[in-house]
Formats: C-alpha cells, sequence, structure tokens
C-alpha cells in the first residue's frame, strides 16, 4: 500500500503471545479416596471451536476407538477493532539506533488496535472443566500483562495487556445415550495492541553544531577585558562529542575570542560575554 512493501510480523506475535499463555497447563484425577491416579496434559490448538465439536459428532455409530482426547483447548482471533482512546500523536516517530554506530531506524506512531481472543475448553466432566480455570481466572484482574519485542529491528519492548471480558459455559447433556456430552467453557479476551508501518533507516545524524553570535563592540553594556580587547564573537559547541568525536556523556564548548588572556577566567567570561 503507498507504494511500501514490508511485513513486521505483529499480528502473528499476538496470537503467539495468546495461546502461549494457556499452553502448559495439567490437571490431575483422582479416586474415590482423593488419590491421584492420573495426571493430564490439556493440550491447545489454533482453531474454531465448531471444528472439535464436530469431531465428536462424525462418528454415528460409536465404531472409532478414539476420535478426539479430552479435556482440550482451543483459540481463535475473532475481532479487531480500532482503539481511539488509546492513540497518540501520529506526527511523533519512535527511534532507535546502536550505541556504536551513528544510523538510527525509525517507525511512525503505532496505531491501537483491541483484539478479540475465544479461549474454548472442552471437558467430558465438570471435574476437569473447574480444575483447568482455576488455573486460569486468577491471573486475569481482569487484565494480564507482558512485555513484548514487537518489531525485529527496534528494540522497544511494549506492554501488551490481555483482558478477560467474560465466559459462558455450555453443557450438552440433553440426547440419548449414545450421544457423547462434551462439557464447552467460552472465554472471551482482548488484546490491546499496536500495529506498525515499516521501519526505515535514518542516516546523516547531526553531531556538531556551529552557531554563530555577531556582537556590536560598540553596543552598551558589551564587557571588553581592555582598552585593545574586542567581545567574543563565535561559539563553537560540539555536544556530546571527545576530541576524537566520539559521544561522551558530557557537553563540550569551546569559545574563540580575540584578544582574550589566558589567565582571565573562562566562566567569568562566559558569563559577561551573554549576559553582559
Amino acid at each position: 500500500m503507498f507504494g511500501k512493501k514490508y511485513y513486521n510480523g505483529v499480528i502473528r506475535k499476538y496470537v503467539i503471545y495468546f495461546g502461549t499463555l494457556f499452553n502448559n497447563i495439567e490437571i490431575d484425577r483422582v479416586n474415590s479416596a482423593g488419590e491421584r491416579v492420573q495426571t493430564l496434559r490439556v493440550p491447545i490448538s489454533y482453531g474454531p471451536r465448531q471444528k472439535f465439536i464436530e469431531r465428536l459428532n462424525v462418528d454415528p455409530n460409536l465404531d472409532r476407538q478414539v476420535q478426539i482426547q479430552l479435556p482440550r483447548m482451543s483459540f481463535e482471533m475473532n475481532s479487531f477493532q480500532y482503539d481511539p482512546e488509546r492513540r497518540m500523536n501520529p506526527m511523533r516517530d519512535l527511534y532507535k539506533g546502536a550505541s556504536t554506530s551513528f544510523n538510527l531506524s525509525s517507525v511512525g506512531t503505532p496505531t491501537p488496535f483491541n483484539i478479540g481472543f475465544e479461549l474454548a475448553i472442552l471437558v467430558k466432566n465438570a471435574e476437569d472443566g473447574v480444575r483447568i480455570l482455576e488455573q486460569i481466572l486468577p491471573y486475569f484482574t481482569p487484565e494480564y500483562t507482558a512485555t513484548l519485542k514487537l518489531l525485529d529491528n527496534l528494540d522497544f519492548g511494549f506492554d501488551i495487556p490481555v483482558v478477560f471480558s467474560q465466559m459462558q459455559t455450555q453443557d450438552t447433556y440433553e440426547g440419548n445415550f449414545e450421544q457423547r456430552r462434551a462439557i464447552i467453557h467460552t472465554l472471551q479476551f482482548e488484546v490491546k495492541g499496536y500495529v506498525f508501518g515499516p521501519v526505515e533507516d535514518k542516516k546523516g545524524i547531526i553531531k556538531t553544531a556551529n552557531t554563530q553570535f555577531y556582537v556590536d563592540p560598540g553596543a552598551a553594556g558589551v564587557f571588553t577585558i581592555n582598552s585593545n580587547a574586542t567581545p567574543a564573537s563565535k561559539v563553537h559547541i560540539k555536544p556530546g562529542l571527545d576530541a576524537n568525536g566520539n559521544p561522551t556523556t558530557n557537553n563540550q564548548v569551546t569559545i574563540n575570542t580575540n584578544s582574550i588572556s589566558a589567565n582571565d577566567n573562562f566562566d567569568y567570561i562566559i558569563n559577561k560575554t551573554f549576559n553582559g
């Protein structure tokens, strides 16, 4: 679009980010004495819940030994909405450069979007469902925030909240004995993310600034050291550079004057030259 082809992979990172939050959930099954008899890891995959429900119903004669293992989880991205409340100044760019180079990379102000995700938890008994829910819900109050590196070329960290909004439960207990039961918990989330434009390289950074100050020697209040001296007429400023042109933490200011003695106090000359 607009003659530029680029791909930052930001939306893909949001999908990975959301799925990673729930990819390490395990539950225990216990007997009547409360002893653990089985530990299950709940698998998660991307896709609509209807696909997994259909896999439960494709074997009407119950001939297949294994159709789909429960419990399991699925998630999908289902909405994308602009968020005007998080809009920033569009004229402000983000810059990042290496410490050993004067080159910078820049990107325009990111555009805020709220990305909707749906997480479906499929179980065959209520106990499995509540064991999974209790490992998820306490972390959302109502949001969980992590810092993501969204742009590979810019080492910026962005805090991306995942906000929990609501949960609905569906229990297909009605039907004959040949129909399989499925309890489905559907959780709605919203990822408050950003979408970026192309990353561009910036070169030719200004390292030295030369500022000329012209002072009328005959003006009232002009400071002179003696009757033959003239005031300073040029200030050479090198912000943040040492004698070799390398960046430093201290600003260096040099003043070129005519007939100023080396024994004169430097701070005094600067003050009187510019303040009168």
